[in-house]
């Protein structure tokens, strides 16, 4: 430690940046965050290391998102954004609003995180730069699939794939698997996402990053769930379970902390165990619209399976209609809002009229669209 202390500046911040990488391999954002901001503040004494201040930035941005902290990760994506552009890095500025972009997404505001995406891969083409211009592809692909145009998914799909035949990584092709499965899965295509799955699960299996194959787990988990094959269900949420723990994400009530406890929960009602189905929601650290969405249709369902309907109008009441939740939330919440509204035999026109217009739209999420239907049905007019 005596030897890092009498290090240059320099030094010492990029020996604090990969202690922070070794810590988010193991699913510890908060130890990262905590050397990163050591590193950021040794950088911003030197008006020479701008483009490292800016990667500090950024890395920072990431740590917050997978942390569970949109506005602290909003903040620091701004500023390597304003860095990145007083250096005229086409490249880096390109990767800065790719994360800029994705807190767009996670706080609802899906125009503006398509408008920004646009701009990243714009640059990142510019900038003759594969592996940033298919990062902001995927960006713009993620914002895509929350806005229910899955026919924009499979063309921004093939545009990064055709990018280049050789990945800069293993995880940047497992990302672009996991999105083929899921507009797939989307759009009801279930043999074509259920082979995707396997696919995307066998190569995860032994090459990716831990907490990406956690993410894959939870995504195919949903699929199952929502197709009512509960056996198979459970076997990935549990093996996620298993690996969630061992990097304790739970503890740190991160992103996959918070997507476990929602797949928990969802499990728990189709197994009839609402009071389960609560406690899993409980523990969840709600911050992007996602997170609260899930909340409030599982809180919902869970209460109105206990016969409490005042605690189900609170939960579905903790967010609005317009607040720009991602498509397969957002039905399950409409789904759970007209079926209490059928209960107390009111009519919810607000909730009548945006479900209508996802059906008409055809952005609901295909495997949802006949509960949403049958919930549509036997809502009071």
């Amino acid at each position: 430690m005596g030897e890092l202390a009498a290090a240059p500046p320099t030094l010492r911040a990029k020996a604090f940046v990969t202690r922070a990488d070794a810590l988010m391999r193991r699913g510890d954002f908060t130890s990262a965050i905590a050397f990163l901001a050591e590193a950021q503040v040794l950088i911003d004494r030197s008006p020479h290391d701008r483009r490292e201040l800016a990667a500090i930035l950024q890395t920072l941005a990431r740590c917050h998102y997978w942390r569970g902290d949109l506005e602290a990760m909003g903040r620091d994506a701004r500023r390597a954004v304003a860095v990145l552009e007083a250096l005229d890095d086409r490249a880096g500025l390109a990767t800065a609003l790719s994360l800029l972009g994705l807190y767009l997404k996670g706080v609802g505001q899906i125009d503006k995180s398509l408008a920004v995406g646009e701009r990243a891969r714009s640059l990142a083409a510019a900038a003759g730069n594969v592996p940033v211009h298919r990062n902001a592809t995927f960006m713009l692909l993620q914002a895509s699939m929350d806005s229910g145009d899955t026919d924009r998914v499979l063309r921004l799909l093939d545009e990064g794939l055709a990018l280049s035949p050789v990945f800069e990584n293993r995880l940047a092709e497992q990302n672009l698997q996991a999105a083929r499965f899921y507009v797939h899965y989307m759009r009801g295509e279930v043999e074509t996402a259920l082979a995707a799955a396997d696919r995307l699960l066998a190569s995860a299996q032994h090459e990716g990053h831990p907490l990406a194959r956690i993410g894959h787990l939870q995504m195919v988990a949903e699929m199952y769930l929502d197709l009512g094959e509960l056996a198979v269900a459970r076997r990935l949420i549990e093996e996620a379970q298993v690996m969630c723990d061992a990097q304790r994400v739970r503890d740190a009530g991160n992103y996959y902390g918070a997507t476990q406890a929602f797949k928990q929960a969802a499990l728990a009602l189709a197994e009839g165990q609402p009071k389960a189905a609560l406690d899993w929601v409980s523990e969840a650290v709600l911050d992007d619209v996602n997170d609260r969405f899930y909340y409030s249709s599982l809180g919902a369902a869970a209460a109105r399976a206990l016969g409490d309907s005042v605690g189900a109008r609170r939960r579905l009441d903790a967010v609005a209609i317009d607040d720009g939740a991602p498509m397969h939330p957002l039905t399950l919440w409409l789904e759970q809002r007209l079926m209490l509204a059928a209960e107390e035999g009111r009519t919810d026109a607000a909730a009548i009229e945006r479900a209508e217009a996802l059906l008409a739209e055809r952005r609901a999420p295909a495997l949802l669209v006949d509960r949403l239907r049958r919930a549509l049905d036997s809502a009071p007019r």
